[in-house]
């Protein structure tokens, strides 16, 4: 059975060290979800933006997950994790996300 493919697109962000990752949304997620997930829209398009300071949250009752960003916290992460997460571990870890959670739902995940 064939998928439905959701091609994200990668850019650089306006600021230096932001990457922005926008595609269009599958129609069976209601709008309310891809707020809730971390995600804005614009026009036809979801976007996120991703920096060093990006990472996938998750509630530990109810196993939700959404983009959040550290908000300068970094001092309650554990150990080297706050020192040595990049742009680069952000995006792994964003579209890592975003690629198991859409093939959760039926979709499969296009990078260009």
């Amino acid at each position: 059975m064939d998928r439905q493919i959701v091609k994200v697109y990668v850019r650089a962000g306006s600021n230096k060290g932001e990457r922005l990752l926008s595609f269009q949304p599958p129609n069976e997620v209601p709008q309310s979800e891809w707020l809730e997930r971390g995600f804005a829209f614009d026009g036809n398009s979801v976007v996120a933006s991703v920096t060093a300071k990006t990472y996938v949250a998750k509630d530990s009752k109810t196993g939700q997950q959404w983009i959040s960003d550290f908000h300068g916290q970094e001092g309650i992460l554990p150990g080297e994790w706050a020192v040595s997460w990049s742009l680069t571990k952000a995006l792994q870890d964003v579209e890592g996300w975003l690629v198991k959670w859409l093939e959760s739902l039926g979709y499969a995940v296009e990078f260009a």
